[in-house]
């Protein structure tokens, strides 16, 4: 059937209507399609309220379309975006920021959105093996798929990951028999390579400990690499969670930001485009209005740390391997001004911020966003509120439940997106918010 495109959806797909009879037309989704174009598609899930299409052919196409620098596009899920010119990405993820913050203030407009590499930026890349009869292959999955793709390079990561990735598909398809069993899953699941600093750290996550020794010597002989660690998977969700082993070389890469000196290995989070995260990292130390701080979704202290070497900063962080790395970081960089604690912020922001003064509150939770008892704290005025809040999201729907309960006693100062993921549709936002005085 022909259709009409009229906008783009919150995943980057576009938007038809079918007429359905009734007062209401059916919306229909179709991917790789933009505004403005017309399109022969194919109904593939039809619904009472929506459906889904498969698209045949751009009968007339938009001006924003280009193709795609990505061989494996229309397949690998690794990007959404690469069928649009710069422009039309940015203005869609730039509509996506102003369309939330317009759901908890209409009268802010005021949103600029930072850009910069479109390509080569991922400094870390999961990998899945999958085995297919007597062969390995090593890929990303597919679009809405658990499928594996076999892939050669990709173009939105760091060139030094590739080439790990291509010496890991030749060596373990030659030696498949030394890693395969009679299941067939087998037991290698992921490969994670990070880069930092043109230096390489593997990961091999795994169903059971195994031996890698052949593997790294000939790795390393032919990509230098800082170190090869095994991780045995205890199979839940989070692929790297299970027993960790640092098998051979130097497990971490030491590396600086802002004149703090920090390790990172393939366990500890960093924000996977280094120059993007500079420019974050800025934003958050050029907003902060008081001498106290408290980061309350503190990781592994990287920011905390920054921070503190002009303010006194209290990191909170849950997660106990993470707040040690960040009490590691404050001993080996003498800083004298930051406090971690080990908790949970939503139980925890009550008694820290009681006797503080004026502070400044940092947030950067997980995509699920702040708990429900940190909300509520920061929605009664009868605690000791922050002077100014900085949330940094990198999810738009917990960032607007978030804001909506904050925005009694706090109103919004700046607001900015940060292209974190270029070629995808996923963004970074940071929103500034300030008390409301009495």
């Amino acid at each position: 059937m022909q259709v009409d495109i009229v906008r783009l959806g919150i995943n980057g797909e576009g938007i038809f209507y079918v007429p359905s009879g009734d007062d209401k037309d059916k919306i229909g989704f179709v991917d790789f399609a933009l505004p403005c174009e017309t399109c022969d598609v194919t109904i593939t899930n039809n619904k009472t309220r929506f459906c889904n299409a498969k698209l045949n052919e751009v009968l007339t196409k938009s001006t924003s379309r280009i193709n795609p620098k990505c061989p494996y596009f229309f397949e690998c899920g690794g990007c959404d975006l690469q069928h649009m010119d710069d422009s039309l990405q940015l203005e869609f993820k730039l509509c996506k920021v102003k369309d939330t913050i317009s759901k908890v203030d209409k009268s802010f407009s005021d949103i600029q959105i930072i850009s910069k590499n479109k390509f080569e930026y991922r400094n870390k890349m999961t990998f899945p093996f999958v085995y297919s009869q007597d062969e390995i292959k090593i890929g990303m999955f597919k679009k809405n798929s658990h499928d594996v793709i076999e892939i050669k390079d990709c173009l939105i990561s760091k060139k030094g990951i590739i080439k790990v990735l291509n010496f890991s598909q030749k060596y373990f398809n030659e030696n498949f028999k030394l890693f395969s069993d009679t299941s067939k899953l087998g037991f290698l699941k992921y490969l994670v390579i990070r880069e930092v600093d043109d230096k390489l750290l593997v990961t091999i996550v795994a169903s059971k400990k195994i031996n890698l020794f052949d593997y790294y010597q000939k790795l390393n002989t032919a990509i230098k690499t800082q170190g090869l660690s095994l991780l045995v998977s205890d199979n839940s969700k989070d692929i790297m969670k299970g027993k960790y082993f640092e098998l051979y070389g130097k497990n971490s890469i030491d590396t600086s930001e802002f004149g703090i000196n920090y390790s990172i290995n393939n366990l500890s989070f960093l924000q996977i485009n280094d120059i993007i995260k500079k420019e974050l990292y800025m934003e958050v130390i050029r907003n902060i209005g008081t001498s106290n701080v408290i980061d309350a979704f503190s990781g592994a202290g990287l920011m905390s740390a920054i921070i503190a070497k002009n303010k006194n900063v209290i990191g909170i962080e849950i997660n106990k391997f993470a707040s040690d790395i960040a009490q590691k970081l404050k001993l080996s960089n003498n800083i004298t001004t930051l406090t971690n604690i080990c908790g949970d912020a939503n139980e925890k922001i009550r008694c820290v911020s009681k006797d503080l003064g004026d502070y400044t509150l940092i947030l950067d939770p997980a995509r699920s966003g702040c708990g429900e008892k940190l909300l509520q704290f920061l929605k009664d005025e009868n605690n000791n509120l922050p002077k100014r809040i900085i949330y940094v999201s990198c999810n738009l729907a917990t960032l607007e439940r978030d804001l909506k309960f904050m925005i009694n006693n706090f109103t919004i100062n700046s607001v900015k997106a940060f292209d974190m993921f270029p070629n995808t549709k996923h963004i970074e936002s940071l929103v500034v918010l300030d008390k409301i005085q009495e």
